[in-house]
């Protein structure tokens, strides 16, 4: 019973995270308007599989839609970067918004987000920006 609550966690690369974010945010564009920064080499992988992946990206896409207003109204850009977290390589999502949020949204899609990264054993932090909107940051650990 305790190996089926707790799995053994996996330690196997999932997909390339460039690739993976090139061709989600390929198919988000012919919906909605967002300006990607990719700087990850090619080959950097998490836990997520590609699915996972994007699932996670059109939820922060989502997110934004719901929280902000229709797409149309949005400015939302997507960073995508390596970086040292306790020395540690990290693939680090942020999402930015510079509209106001809604206080009508549930913020459904950010709790599926949520979800995919807690098991990838990474993590989401949102704070609220200077000028308005909010930064929504997933990072989710490198497996080599």
């Amino acid at each position: 019973m305790m190996v089926v609550a707790r799995p053994k966690l996996s330690t196997t690369p999932g997909a390339p995270v460039g690739g993976v974010v090139a061709a989600a945010i390929h198919s988000m564009r012919e919906v909605f308007p967002i300006d990607v920064h990719l700087a990850t080499p090619p080959d950097t992988a998490t836990r997520c599989s590609a699915d996972e992946l994007e699932h996670l990206l059109i939820g922060l896409a989502l997110d934004a839609c719901d929280t902000f207003g229709a797409p149309d109204g949005v400015v939302l850009e997507l960073f995508v970067r390596e970086r040292q977290i306790d020395g540690q390589p990290w693939i680090e999502i942020v999402r930015a918004c510079k509209s106001p949020p809604s206080p009508e949204s549930d913020r459904f899609e950010l709790r599926v987000v949520e979800v995919i990264a807690a098991k990838a054993k990474g993590e989401v932090t949102a704070s609220a920006r200077r000028e308005g909107g909010e930064d929504l940051v997933v990072a989710l650990p490198v497996i080599a």
